[in-house]
């Protein structure tokens, strides 16, 4: 800004004049300034430019379900296709040749990418249904599977938090459905997906799946999540609450709050249902929920009183190190150089 610049400069030559700084320590200083200037430029830039291109996936979400919505059921099979396909094409392209040097870059890259997994699982949908003649329990298993891949692919490029969470749900669903296309029962599709979630956790606390703590926590997430779709059968509300105590134990165990808020959730869903089938107008299952509710509060704070172990700590560094406090507490990022 003009009058920044010319403020700047006259209490720089006031400060030469008083000589309280030298004249090549005043010339040090305006390239401070400057480098200051162009940053905020570059920032605002970069603001704009990822604001553009939230604006532009939506809106070519937003046309591709306005010609679904009119026209669709007067386009021919080539055309539904190629719609999809330029959607997917374009979003995948827009994100590709997105710079990833900074966070605006890598939040586009990844909201673009995670819009086209979207278009895409819309175009195996057509193809599997008009051109390849796939229906009943064999279509789902398709269109999961593909999203599956492709999701898969998109997180090899661009190892970040939406690719995984996407390709985790992919897998889940791909899983799921296989499932049901081969049997009959209404509760294996969900321990399919209990199982991914299971793997989930072991590929992140190896390292197979990075940021580590990431996958721990959405594994955990979809165990049991896929758990209480099996929830119909006492084997499988038993598999819901043990895998709800085992996230929580391990919550308190590792001292990691989003964990913790994963088990609680699941136990304040399930729990009720369990006591009411289980235990019928029964006076000691009331009483044994409110032991559980104030263990869960317990559990809380030992858990917020951290002593500087945290699951980001000891699944991404390979346990605590000495005297390291809360490092890791923030929004998770990509490690080392931003992938390109």
């Amino acid at each position: 800004m003009p009058g920044d610049s010319s403020s700047l400069e006259e209490l720089l030559q006031r400060a030469i004049g008083d000589g309280v700084i030298t004249t090549a320590q005043a010339e040090i200083m305006r390239g401070y300034a400057e480098e200051g200037r162009s940053a905020a430029v570059a920032a605002r830039r970069g603001v704009v430019g990822e604001a553009l291109g939230f604006l532009g996936g939506a809106v070519l979400l937003a046309g591709a379900v306005l010609v679904a919505a009119r026209y669709w059921s007067d386009l021919g099979t080539a055309w539904r296709l190629a719609v999809l396909g330029a959607a997917t094409l374009t979003l995948l392209l827009a994100g590709a040749a997105t710079r990833t040097t900074s966070l605006v870059g890598v939040r586009l890259r990844s909201v673009l990418w995670v819009v086209s997994l979207a278009t895409f699982g819309g175009l195996l949908t057509v193809l599997t249904d008009r051109v390849l003649d796939v229906h009943g329990r064999g279509a789902p298993l398709v269109v999961a599977g593909g999203c599956a891949v492709f999701a898969s692919l998109l997180w090899l490029l661009s190892r970040l938090v939406l690719q995984q969470v996407a390709m985790m749900v992919a897998w889940a669903a791909a899983a799921a459905a296989a499932t049901h296309r081969v049997f009959d029962s209404p509760n294996l599709p969900g321990l399919a997906a209990w199982g991914v979630g299971v793997v989930w956790v072991v590929l992140g606390a190896t390292g197979v799946l990075t940021p580590r703590w990431v996958a721990v926590v959405l594994g955990s997430a979809t165990a049991i999540v896929g758990a209480m779709f099996t929830a119909g059968t006492d084997a499988g509300m038993i598999l819901t609450l043990a895998t709800i105590v085992v996230v929580i134990a391990t919550s308190v165990v590792m001292r990691d709050l989003a964990l913790l808020v994963v088990g609680a959730v699941g136990a304040l869903f399930n729990l009720p249902a369990a006591v009411s089938t289980w235990f019928p107008d029964s006076v000691v299952a009331a009483f044994a929920l409110l032991v559980v509710g104030a263990l869960l509060v317990v559990a809380s704070v030992v858990v917020v009183a951290r002593d500087g172990r945290d699951l980001r700590t000891w699944w991404d560094r390979g346990g605590p190190r000495e005297g390291e406090g809360d490092q890791g507490a923030g929004v998770a990022v990509p490690t080392g150089p931003l992938p390109h």
